[in-house]
């Protein structure tokens, strides 16, 4: 969710704040990254991290479900940063504030239920991955649950209470996660219909 984030954000202020065509070639690119099958996703994931040597590693996971959620991320973010006032940022710039400053100091605090709505996002992707655990990934102790889950309704042993038990505690801080951040979702979520 983080290296989502730290991407999606200088991004999404980035192709609001500037006005060419290359914003548009952007967006539809963007679209389409959104449009891509996971499964082609973790074919290539799965080719360029085995040159990289990066398979069965936290970091090719971290890796594959950050680059899969930035473009929604970016999306969602682009909208309600399109909505700020130009006059605010436009006075940092006067205040002696470069384009980094007026991003974090700025951008970001004015931003914060569009981010958080993007980050809770992340997680969600994040946290229900099975394809990429599947594909990436082939050591017990770095399955995510949802991989771990999968492999006890797949179990011989396995009965329908202990499935649905596991598949319980799994939604507990995804669910922790929404709660803490309704208000900023709902208010993310409908900022950019304004334009």
């Amino acid at each position: 969710m983080l290296v989502t984030l730290l991407v999606a954000i200088p991004a999404a202020y980035a192709l609001s704040r500037l006005r060419s065509r290359a914003v548009s070639i952007a967006l539809i690119l963007l679209l389409l990254a959104q449009m891509i099958p996971s499964v082609v996703l973790a074919t290539s994931f799965y080719a360029m991290f085995n040159s990289w040597g990066l398979l069965n590693t936290f970091i090719g996971l971290i890796l594959a479900n950050s680059t899969a959620g930035v473009p929604f991320a970016v999306i969602v973010m682009r909208a309600f940063m399109l909505r700020l006032d130009t006059e605010v940022i436009e006075a940092a710039t006067v205040d002696g504030l470069g384009p980094v400053g007026t991003l974090w100091r700025i951008v970001v605090p004015l931003s914060r239920n569009a981010i958080v709505t993007a980050g809770v996002f992340a997680f969600l992707f994040s946290w229900g991955d099975l394809l990429f655990g599947l594909t990436l990934v082939n050591r017990n102790e770095m399955y995510p649950i949802s991989v771990l889950i999968l492999a006890l309704s797949n179990s011989n042993l396995n009965t329908w209470a202990a499935t649905m038990a596991a598949s319980l505690i799994a939604s507990v801080p995804a669910l922790v996660v929404i709660l803490a951040a309704q208000r900023h979702v709902k208010a993310g979520l409908t900022a950019g219909s304004g334009r």
